[in-house]
């Protein structure tokens, strides 16, 4: 059985692009609806550090890093290392405007090793978790 060692997940939201963004860049907002703690320093070379849950497991899955690219609006691409499991990955977020609606992809993938089925499994499920609280946050 064959699977892509990258996560890919698109969410669109009622709201504009801007909303989205700031709703992830502003530091204030970004620990009003993020449910595991952390935060992201929006700008090249800034910090990040995250948990998203691990679902089924006891510990959280941690994200420590930089930004690489901050394009307003735009992207948000960081380099991260994830623990428990030693894994450096690349985290890409692509905002874009659509013409009723807004639409956030985020990408995933291992930088050095491939990442396993189980891996890939974990990931997306706490990526998924994170962000339909996302989404409920910019519904209110």
């Amino acid at each position: 059985m064959s699977y892509s060692s990258a996560v890919d997940i698109s969410l669109r939201f009622t709201v504009p692009v801007e909303r989205v963004w700031q709703a992830i860049v502003d530091a204030d907002e970004f620990a009003s609806w993020w449910p595991y703690g952390g935060h992201i320093d929006a700008h090249k070379g800034g910090s990040i550090h995250l948990s998203t849950p691990r679902p089924k497991k006891k510990r959280d899955r941690t994200l420590t890093g930089k930004v690489l690219k901050c394009d307003e609006h735009e992207r948000l691409v960081i380099a991260a290392h994830a623990e428990p499991r030693d894994v450096d990955t690349r985290v890409t977020l692509l905002f874009s405007q659509l013409k009723h609606k807004s639409r956030l992809r985020l990408v995933e993938e291992a930088t050095d090793d491939a990442l396993s089925a189980v891996m890939v499994t974990e990931i997306r499920d706490g990526w998924r978790e994170v962000l339909a609280a996302l989404d409920t946050h910019l519904a209110k």
